[in-house]
């Protein structure tokens, strides 16, 4: 039968099979250039959807542009080069890189805008460097659809959990924004002026007789990682680990070409292993929670800025990260603020496991929900 895996009780009915053009009106063509006149009376008012994403306002190289202008009855957008699906409700300027989709009569909009994120878009592309998806291709894509209350149904239980996503998210950016806002504060009360190298130790310790094959690697977002995480396609360590450094808990490595995106990590577990040769390593002095926030707050993205070198790639070698001051409280301070941040830091994270949760429950519901 041509019926979902998992379903409302209440139907019983086989779903459709129809082409995207049955169920939707393309609205791409309705663009059209924003004239001089109308630019002053426009600028700032809606958001504006374009090939990064949305934006919370058009300016003024977006008039370039033909534009559409949704109304407050809503309809989806489909990304033409990375698939993101998203209902604009009220109104928002669209550029030609989506795709705008209404529904037809008897065709819900939750329900369609579920229907689209689940659909696999790969044998839809077209184009090498930048997948892409064309109207006349987009227009054939396969979906299945039930009846109308049956959509409307699936279509409210879905919406409903992203609502709750929406919530759990916006959540989390809010202890983000708290943290940053009282490190911010707290940052600014120091008793001690020094430069870094006064309170870091280069950390050289090498694998000399190469007894530890466990390679790391370091990750803007997640610290200390397995190298083969880092690189799942490839293995970039070298044969011979006997020059690489061993790290352990309570050493502190960072890539001095990719420190400009966050790539500085703290060794906090008790595993030992080797990195390569290529990073800088250093122990300190003081508490290294405290220190380590320090290194992810916006005073040291200051410091840093000016005192990159290099041409493609801005590095930061270990002589001039010992030359950036940093004003430190005593050591029973910042052993008192590291308590601190480990605490928010296991809010934060505990907040996102639960966002994890609902968006692994999102992803089942719209495998099982779907044919």
């Amino acid at each position: 039968m041509n019926v979902p895996k998992l379903r409302f009780k209440e139907f019983s009915n086989d779903w459709k099979d129809e082409k995207l053009e049955d169920v939707v009106d393309f609205l791409d063509d309705r663009r059209k250039p924003i004239k001089d006149s109308d630019r002053n009376n426009i600028k700032g008012i809606y958001p504006y959807y374009g090939a990064s994403g949305i934006i919370d306002y058009i300016n003024d190289y977006i008039f370039d542009e033909e534009l559409l202008l949704l109304g407050e009855d809503g309809a989806n957008i489909l990304s033409r080069s990375t698939q993101l699906v998203f209902k604009a409700t009220g109104k928002y300027w669209v550029n030609n890189h989506a795709h705008v989709l209404r529904p037809k009569e008897n065709y819900n909009i939750d329900f369609l805008e579920s229907c689209l994120e689940n659909i696999n878009y790969e044998p839809y592309n077209t184009g090498t460097a930048q997948p892409k998806l064309n109207q006349e291709v987009c227009r054939k894509i396969n979906i299945k659809t039930p009846s109308l209350k049956e959509q409307v149904k699936i279509g409210k239980t879905l919406s409903l959990l992203d609502k709750k996503i929406e919530l759990q998210t916006k959540k989390i950016e809010v202890l983000k924004l708290f943290k940053s806002y009282t490190k911010s504060e707290i940052f600014k009360n120091g008793n001690h002026v020094c430069k870094l190298g006064a309170i870091l130790n280069k950390w050289n310790k090498k694998n000399k007789d190469g007894t530890i094959n466990y390679v790391e690697s370091i990750s803007n977002k997640a610290g200390f990682i397995p190298q083969s995480e880092q690189f799942e396609d490839r293995n970039v360590a070298s044969k011979n680990l006997r020059n690489y450094y061993v790290i352990k808990k309570g050493v502190f490595g960072y890539n001095p070409s990719r420190l400009n995106v966050g790539s500085l990590a703290l060794k906090e577990n008790d595993s030992i292993s080797v990195v390569s040769p290529l990073y800088e390593c250093f122990t300190t002095t003081q508490n290294n929670t405290y220190l380590f926030e320090w290194f992810n707050s916006d005073y040291f993205k200051k410091e840093t800025s000016s005192r990159f070198e290099g041409g493609v790639r801005n590095t930061l070698n270990f002589n001039n990260l010992c030359d950036i001051p940093i004003n430190l409280p005593d050591i029973e301070t910042q052993n008192k603020y590291a308590k601190y941040f480990n605490k928010l830091n296991f809010k934060i994270s505990l907040e996102e496991q639960k966002l994890s949760k609902l968006l692994k429950y999102k992803k089942a519901l719209l495998q099982d929900m779907f044919i």
